[in-house]
């Protein structure tokens, strides 16, 4: 897992963003606009999530990706968790 400034200025904190390797992608949670994303064929570095968030590759993710919406659920609340960690600009 990692955490990340998205580059963006949408809250008081920046855009804190936290994202984990799945099966065939990543899977990325921006807390500060409430949102989340599966990238498939990106791998868990910053700048390429970052271009693939920019470029809006994302896709919603199926329950085989996470192994089931309770995993996904889970997996969630930790990244949103992580990204709080990450320093405001």
């Amino acid at each position: 897992m990692i955490a990340f400034q998205g580059g963006g200025l949408y809250t008081q904190f920046g855009q804190r963003c936290a994202a984990a390797e799945v099966a065939g992608g990543v899977y990325m949670v921006d807390i500060c606009r409430g949102l989340d994303y599966f990238f498939p064929n990106v791998p868990l570095d910053s700048y390429a999530i970052k271009q693939a968030y920019l470029y809006n590759r994302g896709e919603y993710g199926t329950e085989e990706v996470f192994g089931s919406w309770e995993a996904k659920n889970q997996l969630r609340r930790e990244l949103e968790a992580l990204a709080k960690t990450v320093k405001a600009v």
